[in-house]
């Protein structure tokens, strides 16, 4: 894992999942219509455990370890694992109700929840591959963004606080 880059990396897993999901939603809809649409099936299932396990199973470990430091990581970790194991138990007890309601349309469902993944690790997420922790912490610090153009906004410029009203009053 040291040779790749962790965002870039799970970028790709997301959306090459978000992918395989409408594959599988698509598929499934269509599952009598054609005699070869169950291999396609089959086919977008691996394709998509083999996704996932590239990037969006382990890659959070990976950067969980990389973006905190030595302090707060153990807390950090088990929050996230805890978070993880969490999500894993509501999509286990939410699946089979969204399919007995929706069928394949549940993908759907799954892959907008991917894609809103994809959008935050492109927006936000730091690269952490070749930084230690004070290295990405000062990234943090400068706005949490991934981009210079994401910069976060200065507060000096707009007063959103409301005072402006009670100024008026």
């Amino acid at each position: 894992m040291s040779r790749f880059n962790r965002r870039s990396t799970f970028q790709v897993s997301a959306l090459s999942s978000i992918i395989c999901l409408v594959i599988l939603g698509v598929t499934i809809t269509y599952i009598n219509a054609f005699s070869w649409m169950p291999y396609v099936s089959i086919l977008g299932v691996l394709s998509y455990v083999c996704c996932y396990g590239v990037g969006l199973g382990p890659i959070p470990y990976f950067i969980g370890s990389e973006l905190f430091e030595v302090g707060p990581r153990p807390i950090a970790m088990a929050l996230g694992s805890m978070a993880n194991w969490g999500g894993n138990f509501l999509i286990a007890m939410v699946f089979p109700l969204l399919q007995d309601k929706i069928g394949p349309a549940s993908f759907y469902i799954f892959s907008a929840i991917t894609l809103m993944l994809l959008i935050f690790i492109r927006l936000y997420l730091p690269e952490t591959r070749g930084r230690d922790a004070s290295e990405v912490a000062q990234l943090i610090d400068s706005g949490f963004r991934s981009r210079p153009l994401a910069s976060p906004i200065n507060s000096s410029v707009a007063d959103t606080s409301g005072n402006e009203e009670m100024k008026a009053m």
